[in-house]
């Protein structure tokens, strides 16, 4: 029963949205601000219209014989999710309105949300041209998101600039997970017509990337251990955790099914969590 209530989860992204939360959360104890329920709730509504668009747009245009479990899921429901995404949006758009802090903050989430929206309609309908810069473009807007709320809640005068440098990171790790899983999914992209960075490159050029970038993110984050001060250790051991899980899993790929991979990745944005338990 847990495992098919967690296969559901992970076919609604639900995992992806919590996974949002702990990296909204993980800024806010890096910016040592508070931030009420709400926005971990419209954070997490976010991502799930975010992500869920962009599944329904897939499975839209993908033949079912070449379509990944999710967006068979995708298929199959289609006309259900395509009602509630309106109405999560709609809840979503309402809601910012009504419990954010400030009509900026809202102004700035509702631009942010609207340059998501066009950057997935954009790659999903010039995916050749676009695909060498699909993970990148995802990466940094995932890493803005989660940014967003912590940072406007901060008082830029005592906003030490240290914390570039730790989202930095993050981006870096957020990428490494799409170009790991476009690496997984590259043979059934060709053989559905979609395009990532893995197809662009190819699978043996992609991996050779994701072995390179692997080794330099390692070197980066140890080298954030020795140059940041003590405050940030904890968020960096976190992130080279974080990593360190994605590579080892990169590392030894083939010995998983390649959704099992794909939910161990998901989970390990989770990690944020901890903080919880840590007074800092």
């Amino acid at each position: 029963m847990a495992c098919r209530f967690y296969r559901l989860a992970h076919f609604l992204s639900l995992d992806v949205a919590f996974g949002a939360c702990a990296g909204m959360y993980f800024f806010a104890r890096l910016f040592r601000v508070e931030l009420a329920l709400a926005a971990f709730v419209l954070m997490a509504l976010s991502v799930w219209v975010i992500y869920t668009f962009d599944h329904l747009l897939d499975a839209r245009h993908m033949q079912t014989s070449h379509a990944s479990p999710r967006h068979r899921f995708h298929q199959r429901y289609f006309s259900v999710l395509r009602v509630a995404l309106p109405v999560a949006a709609v809840v979503v758009v309402v809601g910012a309105f009504l419990l954010l802090p400030s009509k900026q903050l809202f102004a700035a989430a509702l631009m942010l949300g609207g340059l998501i929206l066009l950057n997935l309609l954009l790659t999903q309908y010039y995916k050749q041209p676009l695909a060498p810069w699909k993970e990148t473009s995802i990466a940094l807007f995932y890493v803005l998101g989660i940014l967003l709320l912590p940072l406007f809640n901060k008082e830029l005068p005592t906003l030490n600039l240290a914390w570039i440098a730790i989202a930095f990171g993050y981006f870096l790790l957020a990428w490494y997970n799409l170009v790991f899983l476009s690496l997984l999914d590259c043979k059934t992209d060709k053989l559905s017509g979609q395009r990532s960075l893995a197809t662009f490159l190819g699978h043996r050029l992609a991996k050779k990337a994701l072995q390179w970038v692997g080794m330099l993110g390692l070197v980066y984050f140890l080298v954030l251990l020795f140059l940041l001060p003590s405050y940030y250790h904890v968020f960096t051991v976190l992130l080279l955790l974080m990593y360190t899980w994605h590579v080892r899993y990169f590392l030894s790929y083939s010995k998983f099914p390649k959704e099992s991979v794909r939910r161990r990745l998901e989970l390990s944005f989770l990690m944020p969590v901890v903080l919880i338990l840590l007074p800092l």
